[in-house]
């Protein structure tokens, strides 16, 4: 057996697991990233195992060729003293057995070696084929990879339209928020206006009325005698001067009328009472005569005119007189200053 084509075979595994371990390994882990490190590493730590017996071996090896060089060497220094050796062939005998002694465990451990050499190589075998499902493994990895990174840069598209969403909500919410804030002051402002007309609603005097004639009063003080009402020509005296304004209810034919009075600061004393029929081709007036001040104490119901239109003719046509039964006053009150 040749030692020396064992070394070199020895070095060629070296520089091949060196190889996997330096070049091929990290190339393996650049494309996986972190995905299959865990078996990665595990044919990592296979491959330096494996480097560390070669080196082993290289030194057992060494070892086995120093003690072939020393063999070598009591060989020549026995053929250069052969006739030594014939003189003590007993002793020389002796060394003899002592070097193929020495040769059976150099043999020995050359085979034992090559059994190792061999196992590395099935090892090798082994992690050769782990490193190409390694290698099939990262390339299905980086398809992946290339998928997901166009999912990412859809997501990234998506992302930038939300984005710009966003931005334009924010805005809205800004300006509805100024738009809130200014309502809530308007809000306030106003609340603050309401507070002061409920003061001054609390504070203002409320209207105080009372009924100086009814005709449907049972008392005579009240209804003065005029229980069907107060037609044409009927009057009462009473002082009007404690109220601002009186306020008068009257029949005007068909019609209903209700009008407010000044008591004081009138120059003349007639008051003309208006009103006009559902169909308004009906028109009624009623005159009535309110003293004037400095007296203020007379109230009389004067005359009545009805004036009705012909659509046919354009015409109005009048029913004029002092007295009817549907032109009178059931109701005045007093407005107290």
């Amino acid at each position: 057996m040749n030692l020396s084509n064992i070394f070199d075979d020895l070095e060629k595994l070296k520089k091949e697991v060196w190889y996997l371990i330096k070049k091929v390994l990290p190339k393996l882990e650049e494309l996986i990233s972190s995905s299959g490190s865990a078996q990665l590493t595990e044919i990592k730590q296979q491959l330096n195992s494996q480097l560390e017996q070669i080196e082993t071996l290289q030194s057992q090896m060494q070892t086995t060729s120093d003690m072939a060089s020393a063999a070598n060497s009591s060989v020549q220094s026995l053929s250069s003293a052969l006739s030594t050796i014939q003189q003590d062939l007993s002793s020389v005998e002796g060394e003899i057995d002592d070097i193929d002694q020495s040769l059976t465990t150099i043999s020995q451990a050359v085979d034992q070696n090559s059994g190792s050499v061999l196992q590395l190589s099935n090892s090798l075998t082994t992690i050769s084929a782990n490193a190409a499902q390694a290698l099939n493994t990262a390339n299905s990895l980086s398809d992946d990879v290339v998928l997901i990174s166009n999912q990412a840069a859809q997501s990234a598209t998506k992302i930038n339209g939300l984005e710009g969403d966003v931005e334009q909500l924010e805005g809205l919410v800004q300006s509805q928020t100024q738009t809130i804030s200014s309502l809530s002051q308007s809000v306030g402002n106003l609340s603050t206006t309401l507070q002061s007309l409920e003061g001054q609603i609390a504070s203002a005097k409320l209207e105080q009325s009372e009924v100086i004639y009814d005709m449907y009063s049972t008392d005579s003080a009240i209804n003065r005698g005029f229980t069907s009402g107060m037609g044409g020509t009927k009057f009462f005296t009473f002082d009007f001067s404690p109220y601002h304004t009186i306020r008068i209810y009257a029949r005007l034919y068909s019609s209903n009328c209700v009008q407010e009075v000044r008591v004081h600061n009138r120059k003349l004393s007639d008051i003309t009472l208006f009103a006009a029929g559902a169909n308004p081709v009906v028109l009624c007036v009623m005159k009535i005569m309110f003293a004037v001040e400095p007296l203020l104490n007379r109230f009389q119901v004067g005359a009545y005119a009805r004036y009705t239109y012909a659509a046919a003719t354009g015409a109005f046509t009048g029913v004029t007189g002092t007295s009817d039964a549907n032109f009178f006053v059931y109701r005045i009150e007093g407005i107290k200053k």
